[in-house]
């Protein structure tokens, strides 16, 4: 991360992680430590920021992240929630997702990010090579966006692969 955060000035060209967390105590730091080794070991020369969008999480959540950091850089912003989200449950049940997922994109922007990478405060496999993986063919080739490819149980997914997808493709 870059040093003290300067939210007057944002560097062009800078590098927004953004983490969507939700009752993600157990795992958060882990995510937040491979982060940040990753943009110290793979972007040590590029401003970068991690933005952490907790979705109201109870379980100490924003505090592990923070520790796990060490005082680095970190944006912790809970999204704004309306009477809508609440109405409007995701297929994951968490109210306001959508809308922490809005906040880190207009981090990127204000900003003026050349890459921004979002992650799961839940994953458990995440390495600080994900983060050379996701944001060098971005921050540095012509690629526009670049996903994970998961390796999934056979029986994991089967509407998605089976129905939506050739559906929508």
């Amino acid at each position: 991360s870059s040093g003290a955060r300067s939210d007057a000035t944002p560097p062009t060209g800078a590098l927004v992680v953004g983490v969507l967390s939700y009752q993600d105590a157990e795992t958060i730091g882990r995510v937040t430590t491979a982060v940040r080794d990753g943009l110290a070991r793979h972007f040590a020369g590029v401003a970068s920021r991690v933005v952490l969008v907790d979705s109201g999480s109870t379980d100490n959540t924003v505090a592990r992240a923070r520790s796990a950091l060490g005082g680095g850089d970190l944006l912790a912003s809970p999204p704004q929630r309306t009477t809508a989200d609440l109405l409007d449950l995701p297929y994951n049940g968490i109210p306001g997702k959508a809308r922490a997922l809005h906040t880190i994109l207009a981090t990127a922007r204000d900003w003026k990010a050349r890459a921004c990478v979002i992650l799961d405060g839940g994953v458990q496999t995440i390495t600080p090579d994900w983060i050379d993986w996701l944001v060098r063919p971005i921050h540095e080739q012509t690629f526009d966006f670049v996903s994970p490819y998961y390796h999934r149980h056979p029986f994991e997914g089967a509407l998605t692969k089976g129905f939506v997808s050739p559906l929508v493709r």
